[in-house]
């Protein structure tokens, strides 16, 4: 099969060819009817001659043998043939093969005194226009080759993107996902092609990087939660195995192995429940969102939070009002585990939550006065299962802060995390304030 370069180079050469045939088609008749015209011209201009001399040569009594020659050699300065015959068709003077077939076509015969004269154009136009088509031949032939070349040599330069789309396209479709970039300053339809396949490259490799990140994150996930879950699955089982040996017979014993292997066992659920959030919150599919009063959510977290720790000192501070369109449990649940984390993290310590309005954005803001982060601990702080060196009697498995983020950016929101040691920390929620 032939190249496409190839295919668009014989057009272009059969495209010049036809234009090539017009041209002398058209010239041809243009050189035709000129010539034509022309002989007609010259040969009446002849016979307007012969008929004067003809005429004044029998006024002055003088034959027509005697004059013949005289009036042939006038006649013919009118770029024609002449033929001068006496009264009995005998040639006088002049070219005899004028009235030899073929006749040509402008050929005139007439009387004159003494005789008869026949006049024909002294050029053959049919000789000429064959001339002007041998020559044009070569001359086509020529162009028509620079044709060629000059249409072969501009149909791989204009089809070079093309190739390199192409050869790139099959890298891409052999497994090669390795960016490749066309610039191409021309605004035309190649450049229109080098520019979505920019954009399909950048797709396709932001795909797989995020494949290979997910693919990561998933490896991570999994033995992280492996090894939060391996060790309260360790101290159940170990604890089922004292019981089988006969603890059971003491109590008091048996009592304590009971209520750790609960409060392992409530450990195990509450890990449980924040990986299958945290799994739901990394789920592709859009939030199921409505438009949301934070006041009021926040209202019923604080006295949710109030009944299930008495004692615990949480402030409010809300204006009705303000309304952020979000997935109203998944928001519900981050400010949950805020709160819950500064309950853990700073025991005694009053918690203070607000929200307000801040030009286009809603802040939901949580601070306690607890111990504070450090600079490497604020790094890492909402990274899964990670948890700081000061977290003391404090129990979790260090998901909390990673629901918070993953809500608040599926909400199209962004967190701050502000903590300093000694003097507490504070958390800002910043979302999109509902019109």
């Amino acid at each position: 099969m032939k190249s496409l370069a190839t295919r668009l180079s014989l057009r272009f050469a059969g495209v010049f060819a036809a234009l090539l045939v017009l041209v002398v088609g058209f010239t041809s008749l243009i050189i035709v009817f000129v010539a034509n015209k022309s002989a007609q011209a010259a040969v009446a201009e002849a016979e307007a001659d012969v008929h004067q001399l003809s005429a004044l040569y029998a006024m002055s009594g003088r034959p027509l043998s005697s004059s013949a020659p005289v009036i042939a050699a006038t006649a013919s300065g009118r770029h024609v043939r002449i033929a001068i015959f006496d009264a009995n068709d005998k040639l006088l003077a002049g070219d005899g093969s004028v009235t030899a077939p073929p006749t040509p076509r402008y050929f005139d015969r007439f009387d004159i005194a003494g005789g008869s004269v026949a006049i024909a154009p002294a050029d053959n136009v049919g000789a000429g226009v064959f001339a002007y088509w041998i020559l044009m031949f070569f001359v086509g032939g020529l162009g028509l080759l620079v044709a060629w070349l000059v249409g072969r040599y501009l149909a791989v330069q204009s089809l070079r993107p093309v190739t390199d789309v192409t050869n790139a396209l099959d890298r891409l479709a052999g497994g090669d996902f390795s960016r490749r970039t066309f610039v191409m300053e021309e605004r035309s339809e190649v450049g229109s092609l080098a520019s979505a396949f920019n954009s399909a490259v950048d797709k396709v490799a932001s795909v797989f990087a995020e494949r290979d990140a997910t693919e990561m994150r998933m490896r991570q996930f999994i033995a992280d939660a492996g090894h939060e879950l391996r060790t309260p699955l360790t101290v159940i089982m170990g604890y089922v195995d004292v019981l089988r040996r006969g603890a059971l017979r003491d109590e008091a014993l048996a009592t304590r192995i009971l209520e750790t292997m609960g409060d392992e066992g409530g450990r195990m659920r509450s890990l449980v429940d924040k990986l299958l959030t945290l799994a739901r919150l990394e789920d592709v599919a859009a939030p199921q969102a409505s438009r949301v009063e934070v006041a009021a959510l926040l209202g019923d977290v604080v006295d949710s939070m109030r009944r299930s720790a008495p004692g615990t000192t949480i402030s409010l501070r809300s204006e009705p009002g303000q309304f952020v369109v979000v997935d109203e449990a998944e928001l519900r649940a981050a400010v949950v585990n805020l709160i819950d984390n500064a309950l853990k993290y700073a025991p005694g310590v009053p918690v203070e939550l607000e929200s307000r309005d801040e030009g286009d954005e809603v802040l939901i803001v949580v601070a306690d006065g607890g111990s504070g982060m450090t600079a490497q601990e604020r790094a890492s702080a909402f990274e899964r299962f990670y948890r700081g060196d000061n977290r003391g009697d404090a129990t979790g498995a260090g998901l909390g802060l990673s629901i918070v983020k993953r809500t608040v950016e599926r909400a199209g929101g962004t967190v701050e995390l502000e903590s300093t040691p000694g003097l507490g920390t504070r958390v800002t929620l910043r979302l999109p304030r509902a019109m």
